[in-house]
């Protein structure tokens, strides 16, 4: 602690901060933080008090009885760093303090902060911030809900001025500083039974303010944050699967009834969510206007399951575990413990109340008993029958008996931290909605009752990206919209977002017409749909890794804005529909419907810097550029950067329940083209447990080509251990956008080419549509050792050569179909468009005869402007469809 003209009192001071230290720190060790700062990094002057936390990131506390507050406030609980090196100096009344990174100076005699006497230089930028100055530059942050929302809501939370959002701005800003005022944030203090809890003492301080001088290193900024707030923890791996909700009146046999839908639709399901009807409901009673004893709905709170749609609850939900599946059930809290409740009597003598008086237990979450007898008497009993977490649908009050704290962030508070306090095994999760600053430690979010309108599909896109600025990385959907039918192409684009999304969780109200179930919409409709919800259940090997780098970095990196990697290029400013998901991947979602009459969806794209792959239609483009593209419905915007390697869970190892959360034996990597070399590292843990810091495994895979036609995969032996790692594995490798193989090996051994390849079979084949080379290797690789795979293509793959290839087949076969749909109506014959219809087979073609693929690659080209020649020379034709037609060959 460094004194600078300070009452001798502090001396004493200082010893009892550290008998402070030991008590508080004894109370938060679990979690390993400590509210105490390094007296290294610690600066008294007159009646402030300033820590150094990093070069760009400090506290500023004034207190005219310089009583400080080393309390852990909600959202800052860890203030002991490392001492960052930096210089003080005193001259007459006037204090600098200056790191790499920012000049500090202060007037220690002239009282509270203010202008006057304060201010902070950041040196990037050459700013200058003092105490009022507005930050117009803020990129702002998130907010509670979206719940009634149709289109965009207002992220300024000075413009929204609405307490009840729980607005908070952003932690990076365009003018490189960001101040957050923390004195009147509630504080925390230990706890016997929770270790922590909120205290009714307030700050002593007239000023605590947090300073962030990042100036456009905004990942830093992030990362910065969470040093002093808390790691963003990894979701347990189910999370990041498929959820399956909606609100009805759902019987355990019609919840039965829907799995059996989904395993005859063969589309992957990984939770089943249970709204309001699980419990006891009086919706009559509702509709009449009555009121329970809190004033509430009766029935909209319900902690006992309803026996006439559940009569066998805990039988209904080890049928859910037969399949692999976890579940959730929906919870609002506002009405207590009412005098109906299975077990009202024991929840209330726990909580002072006399049952027989059949007086309800008042809702009071900062209540310690309330929230411990609430889980240990009310929920625990549930629980146990087979529920792996909570949703909590709250949103009634903003307020509760401690100042300042609102119900939202402390329900996220107890329903996470709980897993921690009964010891549970198993992952902290719950789904509920944003309580402010620190709530990126209670994940996951649940963002409300959208209206379905492509306004709100588009808006939730820059929304989740936004979310990041505060480290809420992990906000869920309801996907489709909630409180009206979702139209069929509104709905597969919403999915196709949801796919590269945070979470992948539809749900909708309850309405007859309004559903959820991907196959009561037009087969053509269903058929895209759930080719999207088969990709994002493989995808989860490369969205857990981007977890894992969350956890490791502090920086939200599943879904971020582009301006974290391009912060002084304007258009990644301007592209608020665009981001990145994951590391390799960035994605453009479409979120206007298509030109009804060309059955395509136009949009604008800004490339940033380097090559680029776009996934659905085999081009690679060069960036640092702005595009116009135009997509078919089946098609999105995701573009890969070049020479990434994605892992993926290969579909035919991939069970189609719970595969989230139990991975195959198999990993699948896909090689994207472009580059010479490429590489990534694929994390892995036990998908549930809270051991992840120390038990876990990851496995490096690289590739090199050494020339252009000899490419050489080294999947590296793999480090660390958990407990369920498999010891063997097997492997599928797909080569994205190639020629053939002239010969394949893996560690020495030659693989055959099987064409129609068997998931149980060693061996290679050609996908002739994505032009991908398809390794199977099913025998047992051994974890612990290092494995080779070595490729010679026939022929080296240039961009001039694929480009457009995997499109135009596909809308080949999108006009041959239209042509098809036309007879009877308005006939046409395929000897009017032979070339079309060849072009529409011509992967299967290639597939056939792998021999021929260069030539046919070669060829393709021709044949293609052929068709396009003979739909322009048909007559007869609907001029619509034509047209439509020509606007498939030609528009790309």
């Amino acid at each position: 602690v460094i004194l600078v003209g300070i009452d001798r009192r502090h001396q004493k001071m200082k010893g009892l901060l550290f008998c402070l230290f030991a008590f508080i720190h004894a109370a938060f060790s679990a979690e390993a933080w400590n509210p105490l700062p390094n007296p290294a990094a610690v600066i008294l002057v007159g009646n402030a008090r300033f820590t150094i936390f990093t070069n760009q990131m400090l506290r500023m506390e004034y207190s005219p009885k310089q009583q400080f507050e080393d309390a852990p406030s909600i959202t800052f609980v860890n203030r002991y760093l490392p001492t960052p090196s930096f210089t003080k100096n005193v001259s007459g009344d006037i204090l600098t303090i200056t790191t790499k990174e920012l000049t500090l100076t202060y007037n220690f005699t002239s009282g509270a902060f203010s202008k006057d006497n304060l201010e902070i230089v950041v040196r990037e930028l050459g700013n200058k911030w003092y105490p009022g100055l507005d930050n117009s530059g803020n990129l702002l942050g998130t907010l509670r809900t979206l719940d009634e929302v149709n289109g965009s809501i207002q992220l300024n939370c000075t413009l929204l001025n609405e307490n009840r959002q729980h607005c908070n701005f952003g932690l990076v800003s365009r003018l490189g500083w960001v101040l957050v005022d923390d004195t009147q944030t509630p504080l925390l203090k230990p706890d016997p039974i929770w270790k922590q809890w909120v205290d009714s003492d307030v700050n002593s301080n007239q000023h605590d303010w947090y300073f962030f001088g990042h100036g456009h290193q905004y990942r830093q900024a992030l990362s910065d944050y969470t040093l002093i707030s808390g790691k963003i923890p990894i979701p347990p791996r189910f999370a990041f699967g498929i959820f399956f909700s909606r609100y009805w009146a759902y019987s355990q046999e019609d919840l039965v009834d829907l799995i059996h839908q989904y395993e005859n639709h063969n589309t992957p399901l990984d939770t089943l969510v249970t709204d309001m009807d699980w419990h006891e409901t009086f919706y009559k009673e509702a509709a009449e206007g009555k009121k329970d004893q809190a004033g509430q709905p009766p029935g909209w709170t319900g902690f006992t399951w309803d026996d006439h749609l559940f009569p066998n609850p805990k039988g209904f939900l080890q049928f859910c575990k037969r399949y692999g599946l976890h579940n959730t059930l929906n919870i609002h809290p506002a009405s207590g413990v009412q005098p109906f409740e299975l077990r009202y009597p024991e929840m209330a003598r726990a909580n002072g109340v006399n049952p027989a008086s059949k007086i309800y237990v008042p809702f009071n979450i900062t209540n310690t008993t309330f929230a411990t007898t609430l889980h240990d008497i009310m929920l625990k009993p549930i629980a146990d029958q087979g529920i792996d977490f909570w949703w909590l649908d709250w949103q009634q009050w903003d307020y509760t008996d401690i100042k300042n704290l609102n119900p939202t962030f402390w329900l996220n508070f107890v329903f996470f931290n709980n897993f921690a306090r009964i010891s549970s095994p198993d992952r902290g999760m719950l789904l509920h909605r944003w309580g402010g600053l620190g709530n990126h430690r209670y994940q996951i979010g649940f963002s409300g009752d959208v209206v379905p309108s492509w306004a709100s599909l588009n808006f939730q896109v820059y929304f989740t990206a936004t979310a990041t600025n505060v480290g809420y990385g992990y906000w869920s959907h309801d996907i489709g919209g909630h409180i009206l039918p979702c139209p069929a192409e509104l709905y597969t684009r919403w999915i196709q977002w949801g796919a590269f999304s945070p979470a992948f969780r539809p749900h909708c109200t309850k309405n007859a017409d309004n559903d959820r179930r991907i196959w009561v919409y037009p087969e053509y409709y269903f058929q895209i749909m759930r080719d999207f919800m088969q990709l994002r259940s493989q995808l989860v090997p490369y969205i857990y890794s981007s977890a894992k780098s969350t956890y490791d970095s502090g920086v939200a990196s599943l879904v971020t804005p582009l301006y974290y990697d391009y912060p002084e290029i304007e258009e990644a400013y301007e592209s608020k529909h665009q981001y990145k998901f994951g590391s390799d991947m960035m994605v453009a979602p479409i979120t206007a419907p298509m030109n009804p009459a060309t059955n395509l969806s136009t949009t604008h794209i800004w490339l940033p810097a380097g090559n680029w792959f776009e996934w659905w239609t085999g081009t690679e483009l060069s960036g640092n550029r702005t595009i116009s593209r135009n997509f078919a419905l089946f098609e999105t915007p995701v573009y890969v950067k070049a020479g990434a390697v994605v892992p993926y869970y290969p579909e035919g190892w991939k069970r189609q329940f719970g595969s989230a959360h139990n991975p195959p034996a198999a990993l699948g990597l896909w090689i994207f083209p472009g580059e010479t070399q490429g590489s990534t590292i694929i994390y892995e843990d036990a998908g549930d447990s809270t051991d992840y810091e120390t038990q876990h495994a990851t496995t490096q895979v690289s590739f090199v080509y050494s020339d252009p036609k000899s490419c050489t995969i080294r999947i590296e032996a793999t480090n660390g251990h958990f407990q369920g790692i498999f010891s063997e594995i097997s492997y599928e490798i797909k080569f994205v956008r190639v020629f053939p193989a002239a010969s394949i090996s893996v560690d020495g051994s030659t693989v055959p080419y099987l064409p129609n390849l068997e998931t149980e079979e060693t061996g290679w084949e050609y996908e002739g549509d994505t032009q991908t080379v398809r390794i199977n290797l099913a025998g047992k690789f051994s974890k612990s050792k290092s494995h080779v795979i070595k490729v010679e293509f026939v022929e080296s793959a240039s961009a001039q050569v694929f480009n457009e290839l995997r499109r135009n087949i596909s809308r080949a076969e999108v006009v041959k179909e239209l042509f098809d749909q036309q007879w009877g109506v308005d006939t046409v014959y395929q000897e009017d468009y032979p070339s079309v219809v060849r072009c529409s087979t011509w992967g299967k073609r290639m597939e056939y005869d792998i021999d021929t693929v260069v030539d046919k690659v070669k060829e393709f080209r021709q044949v293609y402007l052929n068709g396009i020649n003979e739909v322009k020379a048909m007559t007869g034709l609907i001029p619509s469809v034509k047209a439509m037609a020509l606007s498939q060959l030609e528009n790309h």
